[in-house]
């Protein structure tokens, strides 16, 4: 069964499965509620998806040019949005839920992604991530995690690309592929638990055979 709320912007779609473990997807995908009720089971998990935050915003680190060119650019308001998760989402979230002490991860896709890796470089409150075509494109990213990556890190991080991304006709997103690999040859090099597949298609395709792969990572560790 799905529990829905909403905390001031944000959509919280909670299925309930094991009260120990409990994974937050930052992905807003059509069906998902129906993917929720099956993964929850399959995973042996709780699953928490939030939607309703602003993309392009919500999940930037800093303020940056706008990829591809012609809006508004990034404004770099992660900081606030991972202020609300830790003090308002997740505590209601797994009250919601029965959830206490739990293994606690995060899955994010594009920018969710960048946000997942951002995050986890800063902090604790997620002990494994998961991303799927994380925007490592995203204005000197690569340097900042390894200006920020911790001496050590617990838990452990899966990551997938498409083959196709690094060939996409906007100039801007090509460096994903070879800043997907840097970041994980920095994770690597901190002795961090990381896992890296190159998948076919491209950004945003095959959505939820990718899902199972990142949830089949999360339920082994």
């Amino acid at each position: 069964m799905i529990q829905k709320f909403r905390i001031g912007n944000l959509n919280c779609l909670c299925a309930s499965g094991s009260r120990d473990r409990i994974t937050y997807v930052l992905y807003p995908l059509d069906d998902l509620e129906r993917w929720l009720v099956t993964a929850s089971a399959q995973f042996e998990m709780s699953i928490v998806a939030i939607t309703g935050m602003d993309w392009d915003d919500d999940l930037t680190p800093w303020p940056a040019p706008r990829v591809p060119a012609g809006s508004a650019d990034f404004a770099g308001n992660a900081t606030a949005f991972l202020d609300e998760l830790q003090n308002r989402v997740i505590p209601a979230c797994e009250k919601t839920l029965g959830v206490v002490s739990p293994v606690r991860n995060l899955v994010g896709v594009s920018l969710s992604g960048l946000f997942a890796m951002w995050q986890w470089m800063l902090c604790d409150t997620f002990d494994n991530i998961a991303i799927m075509s994380g925007s490592f494109w995203y204005q000197k990213f690569p340097k900042w995690v390894a200006d920020n990556c911790p001496v050590t890190k617990p838990g452990a991080c899966f990551m997938l690309l498409g083959k196709q991304e690094p060939h996409s006709p906007v100039s801007g997103f090509r460096p994903v592929g070879e800043n997907t690999e840097t970041i994980v040859d920095v994770l690597k090099q901190h002795h961090i638990d990381t896992e890296f597949l190159w998948v076919p298609g491209n950004h945003y395709q095959y959505q939820f055979e990718r899902l199972n792969l990142c949830f089949d990572f999360l339920r082994s560790h």
